[in-house]
């Protein structure tokens, strides 16, 4: 699909895009994948700098705000706190 084809579909046409890629058995395994990579690990640790603290709060909300709410899932679902993961 073209860009220029994709800029004239609809939020709901988008959606159920990002649905289908991410429910499928591939798209499971790529979210996943994300999922390990950029949620569950610290945000920030003693003696990062800010532009990795910033980068590592991007990739997450990435992964929450955009993929997660495209697909369906509740942020609260995706989200691990550091106490759930202790």
């Amino acid at each position: 699909m073209s860009v220029t084809k994709r800029n004239k579909l609809t939020p709901t046409q988008i959606k159920s895009s990002y649905k289908r890629v991410f429910n499928s058995t591939d798209g499971k395994i790529v979210l996943e994948d994300l999922e390990n990579k950029y949620l569950h690990r610290a945000m920030y640790s003693p003696g990062m700098d800010g532009l990795e603290t910033a980068y590592r709060a991007g990739s997450r909300d990435l992964i929450v705000d955009h993929i997660g709410r495209k697909v369906g899932v509740p942020a609260e679902k995706i989200i691990v706190t550091q106490d759930e993961e202790d």
